[in-house]
């Protein structure tokens, strides 16, 4: 039984993975501008909204 929970839980495990990075790679939109960046880097953007 442990050895079952253990195989269902790796499982899930690789599935949540694979998943996340096929989402990361659609949302990427911008092609590789040149051989030095890599494919993994991703761009963050934080709006700051300004008080009056």
């Amino acid at each position: 039984m442990d050895n079952f929970l253990q195989n269902v839980l790796e499982r899930l495990s690789v599935s949540l993975i694979v998943c996340l990075v096929s989402n990361l790679l659609k949302k990427r939109k911008k092609p590789l501008k040149g051989p030095t960046k890599s494919g993994w880097e991703l761009d963050f953007k934080i709006k700051f909204h300004k008080f009056k």
